[in-house]
């Protein structure tokens, strides 16, 4: 009777448990990788890195040639950079995890504009993850059919010719801001 009990608890302990199953992801499995989030049309993007150690740095830009004044007539850019660590929350299926936003800096210090070079740049917040505790991870392969409404927004996936049925790359969702980056391989 004990060895049975043993048994199903340590089955329930493998099912339930979420440390052990989060092992089967490691942020080496993204490194490497580009995180765009942009409409596709536009100036604008943010593209963010993830390495080896849930280490993340960020780059927000938006480009506005169209504003102009007598010390930017090249435009106006809005940016930010910004950097932060990711930890791994849980295994919610095998296409799905969550990932805690354990830090997030960006030089909020930084002057609110500046002139460089004939261009206004102006300081943003960090675009795309602003409101961010916690991201879900999409793996390759993960059913369409069960992403959420503001990841497709911004998956690009109405722009393939056919929607596929699984997800083609990898996807990073901020649900507080509904906000989706699309991980590919950067150039």
């Amino acid at each position: 009777m004990k060895k049975l009990f043993a048994l199903l608890l340590a089955a329930a302990m493998l099912l339930g448990g979420t440390s052990a199953l989060a092992a089967d992801f490691t942020f080496a499995d993204i490194a490497g990788l580009e995180f765009d989030f942009a409409s596709g049309v536009g100036a604008w993007a943010t593209l963010l890195y993830v390495d080896e150690t849930g280490h993340f740095t960020a780059h927000y830009y938006d480009a506005d040639q169209g504003d102009t004044g007598d010390d930017y007539p090249h435009g106006t850019l809005y940016e930010c950079d910004y950097e932060g660590l990711l930890e791994i929350a849980e295994k919610v299926d095998d296409c799905t995890y969550t990932l805690n936003v354990a830090e997030l800096t960006y030089d909020a210090d930084r002057p609110a504009e500046k002139i460089v070079d004939g261009i206004r740049v102006v300081a943003a917040p960090p675009v795309g993850m602003e409101n961010a505790k916690q991201l879900t991870l999409y793996l390759p392969g993960k059913p369409v059919s069960e992403l959420p409404q503001g990841f497709m927004d911004w998956s690009h996936l109405q722009l393939l010719d056919e929607t596929p049925d699984t997800l083609p790359w990898y996807g990073l969702y901020n649900a507080a801001d509904e906000v989706g980056f699309v991980g590919m391989q950067g150039e």
